[in-house]
């Protein structure tokens, strides 16, 4: 049976509220009811549960259809005796950044979330890749084509997996990117228009200005027309000037330049306040168009010692120097400024482009920062784990032991257990997030030694700010043996 009940249901609930409810039941019911009293008023509670339960179910608004069967990753999933306490770490995880570094740390030990316990929404971006079937899965559209992004395809790729693949082809093709994105330009809405004008900024050209200038005459979206004026912007202040005289220019409007020191003559850098919209766009045009070499020449050091001399503490103008260095810095240049940023209080930096530069560093240039990041005062489980690089899930006890995370976290923990409370000079939040942290950049080895220590000074295994600490001990921390 299906639709609504052959009887008065809100006549039946009423008389329920009011009184004996058998006078309104239906004829059919008489047999089951008789004879009366409360027990055929309880039996008429029973039958009419059940029938809306079981006989009674609400027709669909529309026709059924047989959803596609969710796609097969990689990876195998957490094992059963894993997930309750994964579901407990991802309902902790309220902020996104938390649940994507979970993510990820399970990844790197090889394994991915039963989707029962979580699937991706269509626009959970910032997940490990080998996620993404399940996004557009999600977002009800088949995978990725296998041949490469082009106008012929250009419908068959997600929303997502299409800027990827034309961030791909601006870096290989930069001619063939721009014509392609001319060719759908006008069928695009407004967000995709910036999304994919934003792009050209990596190997931005004099091939891009006409495309540009009609974009900033035409486009019906103020925020993609003042996009690209702010990329003709750069390309004027390339033609109008050298890398020289730009670099001169950012040091006259924007830098101060100081040498401290007797013997060493260390360089510093500082930015004079200015403050507006127009002139935080003219220091992006100036540092774009002076590149690297330029600006440590007019600082009158080498291009190491200005990268190193470069000051984080300002977040207006200070992580616009990034993407330059990602573009064009040698990877020592990278490591000596990454050193730089994990040496800073939290307050004073931002983590814009931390990761991508992590990237940029092999896995021995990116093991020498370690020790310079475990220093680090007071910084959030997502941005410790998003700085840790290839070494999520893996660094060494021996190396943790050493750090300030490590101790801060044993000195408060005694604290605690003597019930002398929380150290006043610390936030109390700041244990179960050191407790957090520490689970999720040990290695397999290093968590069971982490747990033994901390079960000898008397906190028991039971203590959920053990979660991760205890999944990471229980992962196989060997790709190949998590396939097997």
């Amino acid at each position: 049976m299906s639709g609504q009940p052959d009887f008065a249901l809100g006549e039946l609930m009423s008389a329920w509220a009011s009184g004996p409810a058998l006078g309104s039941a239906p004829a059919r019911w008489a047999e089951a009811l008789a004879p009366g009293g409360v027990e055929a008023e309880l039996r008429l509670l029973a039958l009419a549960g059940h029938a809306l339960e079981v006989g009674y179910r609400p027709l669909p608004s529309g026709p059924l259809t047989e959803g596609r069967p969710l796609p097969a990753l990689s990876l195998p999933f957490l094992a059963e005796t894993h997930r309750l306490r994964f579901r407990r770490l991802l309902k902790g995880a309220s902020y996104g950044g938390d649940r994507h570094q979970l993510l990820r740390f399970l990844a790197t030990r090889g394994r991915v979330a039963h989707p029962l316990d979580w699937t991706p929404g269509p626009n959970d971006d910032e997940i490990p890749a080998v996620y993404a079937p399940w996004r557009d899965w999600a977002a009800g559209h088949a995978p990725p084509p296998e041949e490469a992004l082009g106008a012929a395809n250009w419908e068959d790729w997600t929303r997502a997996g299409r800027r990827t693949a034309f961030a791909d082809l601006r870096r290989a093709k930069s001619a063939a990117a721009l014509a392609l994105l001319e060719a759908k330009f006008s069928t695009l809405k407004a967000e995709d228009r910036l999304d994919l004008v934003d792009i050209l900024r990596q190997g931005l050209s004099e091939a891009d200005r006409a495309f540009l200038t009609g974009i900033q005459a035409k486009d019906r979206a103020p925020n993609v027309k003042q996009l690209a004026t702010a990329l003709l912007a750069r390309l004027d202040m390339r033609a109008e000037a050298t890398p020289e005289a730009a670099a001169a220019q950012l040091f006259e409007e924007f830098i101060k330049t100081e040498r401290k020191g007797i013997i060493k003559r260390e360089l510093k850098l500082s930015f004079k306040k200015k403050r507006d919209e127009a002139a935080r766009e003219r220091f992006i045009a100036l540092i774009d168009a002076a590149g690297l070499d330029a600006l440590a020449a007019r600082a009158g050091g080498s291009r190491l010692e200005f990268v190193k001399a470069w000051p984080h503490d300002d977040h207006l103008y200070s992580p616009f120097f990034r993407p330059l260095l990602l573009e064009q810095g040698r990877p020592e240049e990278i490591q000596a400024f990454l050193a730089e940023i994990f040496g800073m209080d939290q307050r004073q930096t931002s983590t814009h482009l931390v990761p991508e530069m992590m990237e940029r560093l092999t896995e021995a240039e990116q093991f020498e920062l370690l020790p310079i990041l475990f220093q680090r005062g007071q910084l959030s489980f997502d941005e410790h784990l998003s700085n840790l690089g290839l070494w999520i899930g893996r660094a060494p006890m021996a190396l943790v032991r050493e750090s300030r995370l490590w101790r801060q976290s044993l000195a408060m923990l005694d604290a605690e257990l003597k019930g002398q409370g929380p150290l006043t000079q610390l936030p109390p939040h700041l244990l179960p997030e050191h407790l957090q942290i520490l689970g999720g950049l040990f290695d397999q080895a290093g968590a069971r030694e982490a747990l033994d220590d901390f079960a000898r000074m008397g906190l028991s295994p039971a203590d959920p700010r053990l979660d991760l600490l205890i999944l990471n001990a229980d992962l196989n921390a060997d790709f190949l043996e998590a396939h097997s």
